[in-house]
């Protein structure tokens, strides 16, 4: 099978990315709350729905972005909105069940899987609470099926995660730390950073690319939000 190629209208970020968001590739994009991922998992959906494709939309907040998903699709909303297939899971032991289901749902019309985000109902009480290491193994094994996924189905995977200012594992800094580093970038094609911009503006933000290194172009790009998603 061919590669699927996603290229938005922001050049930068396409060099950034080789190209695009291509199938067979795990990508990680994190950062701050309000940073703008949930926005960006949106508008990839509505680029892949566009060329008439299906989207796996797991989204942990329980409550799907239905208004943000309208701005973005504007006029072509339902035609959109009838190819994104949505699971609100309840509860980390939830996901972990829909995840490991999830090959059994995958068609060949998927090029799409959206995880929002993929720790957030770790945090939350469950009868699991107390077993940190039985979390991180069930997250671990997701993780995997993913990867997995993505490669014999010809998917674009891309799980988003939340961050926080930390000391670096790696280097001993403080710096923008995602949740559950260790486990996701073991697996992780891609490592994006959605970073606030510091100017008087709400919009704008910077791509960061951690992983793989490329010393031949530049690992960051500036973009803007907008009501029709990434510029």
């Amino acid at each position: 099978m061919s590669i699927l190629e996603i290229t938005m209208e922001n050049e930068c970020i396409n060099r950034l990315l080789s190209g695009g968001f291509k199938s067979k590739n795990l990508y990680h994009i994190f950062g701050a709350e309000g940073s703008g991922k949930t926005t960006f998992g949106l508008y990839l959906a509505y680029l892949v729905a566009k060329k008439g494709f299906k989207i796996f939309y797991l989204s942990s907040t329980r409550n799907f972005n239905l208004i943000r998903l309208k701005q973005i699709a504007g006029d072509s909303f339902l035609d959109i909105s009838q190819l994104i297939f949505v699971q609100n899971p309840k509860n980390f032991l939830e996901q972990d069940k829909i995840v490991n289901k999830l090959e059994n749902f995958i068609t060949e019309k998927f090029k799409l899987i959206v995880i929002d985000d993929i720790v957030s109902l770790m945090k939350e009480k469950s009868k699991i609470d107390s077993k940190r290491l039985l979390k991180s193994r069930m997250l671990s094994r997701q993780l995997a099926l993913l990867k997995n996924i993505s490669r014999n189905y010809d998917i674009i995977s891309v799980i988003l995660n939340q961050s926080s200012i930390n000391k670096d594992e790696d280097s001993g800094e403080l710096k923008n730390v995602p949740f559950y580093k260790a486990v996701v970038t073991f697996y992780s094609d891609f490592d994006l950073e959605i970073i606030q911009s510091q100017e008087n503006s709400l919009s704008n933000r910077k791509l960061k690319r951690i992983k793989p290194e490329n010393q031949d172009i530049s690992n960051i790009c500036k973009f803007q939000l907008d009501n029709k998603g990434i510029i």
